[in-house]
């Protein structure tokens, strides 16, 4: 019965994120948490589903060439490098505290969608992606959080993205799902 449930959290999640290009993760691991997992199998459940929805998502992507390489290996190498010690980090707090972690993060994540999408006037700040400092830390950030967390790469990488640079947005979600595979795969 149980895995009726985490295939319905799954299931609403994908739904979700085939709508607006982000969200699986921060949804499948918020339900999962709901119905009773602990944070380490959240995470690890979630991560193991994006392996197939983001190497599907990554290789559509491709073909229509919606995807930016110069970008996507600045956002994918420090993405991963981040997940792997956002995973770490997961590992090492006990149970009792990672639940209330990845609730607060969720909560968070949560808030800051709905401030840039209700309350956010669009760009004043377009910047050309020249700087590869700026793609590394928020890959690394994206993939700790998202990997600490059970989601956070696409509502962290993806927005950001659109509201500071001036690059299509096809290609960023593009770009931003195709790398999202070596953040789970991490």
């Amino acid at each position: 019965m149980s895995w009726l449930l985490f295939a319905l959290a799954g299931s609403i999640a994908q739904l979700v994120d085939g709508a607006l290009g982000m969200g699986f993760g921060l949804l499948s691991s918020t339900l999962l948490l709901t119905l009773g997992a602990s944070a380490a199998l959240a995470s690890t459940a979630v991560h193991m589903a994006e392996l197939c929805t983001t190497l599907a998502s990554g290789a559509s992507h491709w073909r229509v060439d919606n995807i930016d390489k110069k970008i996507l290996l600045r956002l994918a190498i420090p993405g991963g490098i981040g997940a792997f010690f956002g995973a770490l980090f997961l590992s090492w707090i006990d149970l009792s505290t990672g639940k209330v972690f990845i609730s607060t993060i969720l909560l968070f994540l949560g808030f800051l969608l709905l401030y840039r999408n209700l309350f956010s006037s669009l760009p004043g700040n377009i910047m050309d992606i020249k700087n590869p400092k700026f793609l590394s830390y928020l890959g690394f950030s994206g993939g700790f959080v998202d990997a600490s967390g059970g989601g956070g790469w696409g509502p962290i990488v993806t927005p950001t993205l659109l509201s500071v640079t001036s690059v299509e947005p096809r290609k960023i979600i593009g770009t931003v799902s195709a790398s999202e595979f070596i953040v789970a795969l991490s």
